[in-house]
């Protein structure tokens, strides 16, 4: 069964995965090309949660940004969809594996966090990648296990341990945003009192740079006075990194890493 480009609209043959134009389903996913059925359902699922946050959540401008990524999401699993119905000889109703979003999901975080996050950051700020941008994510189901966890063990190595709580209060004058929740963490002192979190996770990923490629920072709001702020990065299957909330009310920060009570509040699973 053929496949129409949703770029070009050239019908392409479904054993081609790719189209003359350039356009494959599995980059628009953040997938290899390889990459089986399941993780397919799973990465869909996973976006569609994370880019499905209601309106009122987002600035007109990025509300419109996060539209168009929606429809390509949407547009490249219709061609995959399409392509596994002409793989299993025209069956007019492929089976679609229901799964949890769980360790296996989703790099499409990596195209996200890079478009939407590319507008709002403050110019001079390094721009990272789960996937991709901008502002917030929709709150995680219990059931819905986020990407697993560096452990203590696997994180950048440093001087001293630290307690959770940052040294530097955050500015808590400043509007209460995605970008604030994810600056306020960067510069707080979270996994070392002499080292920045940033630092730490730029040395990190440094350090695993032919291993993994980052997705980058995003923050989500979990409830009215607090934020999940996370930084990850995959091999390409299982995207892995840090975790932290933070009180928008009394600005302390929290290493998600030395508080399983915290893990299975947010459904984020610990290596």
């Amino acid at each position: 069964m053929a496949w129409n480009c949703p770029e070009c609209k050239k019908p392409n043959e479904s054993s081609s995965k790719r189209c003359s134009c350039g356009y494959a389903y599995y980059e628009v996913l953040g997938l290899k090309e390889d990459a089986p059925a399941q993780s397919v359902e799973q990465t869909y699922k996973y976006l569609s949660k994370v880019w499905g946050t209601p309106a009122e959540t987002h600035a007109a401008g990025a509300r419109g940004k996060l539209d168009k990524r929606v429809k390509k999401i949407n547009d490249a699993y219709d061609v995959f969809r399409q392509i596994s119905r002409g793989a299993d000889n025209g069956t007019k109703n492929p089976h679609i594996i229901r799964i949890a979003v769980g360790g296996g999901a989703a790099l499409l975080v990596l195209l996200a966090i890079i478009f939407l996050f590319s507008s709002n950051r403050k110019a001079g700020q390094p721009t990272v990648a789960p996937v991709s941008s901008p502002d917030q994510m929709a709150v995680p189901e219990k059931t819905a296990p986020a990407p697993p966890m560096q452990s203590a063990s696997s994180q950048p190595s440093t001087q001293q341990p630290s307690p959770d709580r940052r040294i530097d209060t955050p500015d808590m004058s400043a509007d209460k945003t995605p970008d604030w929740a994810i600056e306020s963490v960067k510069k707080s002192h979270a996994l070392d009192r002499f080292t920045t979190v940033d630092a730490l996770v730029n040395k990190w990923t440094k350090e695993n740079t032919d291993k993994l490629k980052p997705i980058g920072w995003i923050a989500r709001k979990v409830d009215e006075q607090v934020y999940l702020v996370t930084f990850t990065a995959t091999d390409g299957v299982t995207p892995t990194g840090f975790y932290f909330d933070i009180s928008s009310e009394t600005g302390e920060i929290r290493n998600i890493a030395n508080h399983p009570d915290l893990q299975k509040k947010y459904g984020i699973k610990g290596n």
